[in-house]
């Protein structure tokens, strides 16, 4: 591919504006989704999956948490197995105390 001059000129001037020079200090201030904040969410998904039937419901409300928390959103298959496991486990949870009761 063959770059024309604008294309090189506005790259140039823009190139400060197209990316921030890290996410810590760009303006966007997003955090990646590392182990520990993982493992809050894992116990935030539980808790929410308690209350619920449909998986659709949680994923949606798994988004808004990870944009409420300005976490950089990984691929879906992280997402869906994350909602997956924590309705798993809610399931075991509830399984649990009607056996003890």
């Amino acid at each position: 591919m063959q770059r024309n001059r604008s294309d090189c000129w506005f790259r140039a001037t823009h190139a400060n504006t197209l990316r921030p020079a890290s996410r810590d200090q760009g303006a966007f201030r997003v955090a990646d989704l590392t182990k520990p904040i993982r493992a809050t969410l894992r116990a935030w998904l539980e808790a929410e999956a308690i209350g619920l039937t449909d998986g659709l419901v949680l994923l949606n409300r798994f988004l808004d948490e990870l944009r409420a928390r300005k976490i950089v959103i990984p691929g879906i298959s992280v997402v869906e197995r994350m909602a997956a496991e924590a309705t798993h486990a809610a399931e075991r949870r509830i399984i649990a105390d009607i056996d003890e009761t």
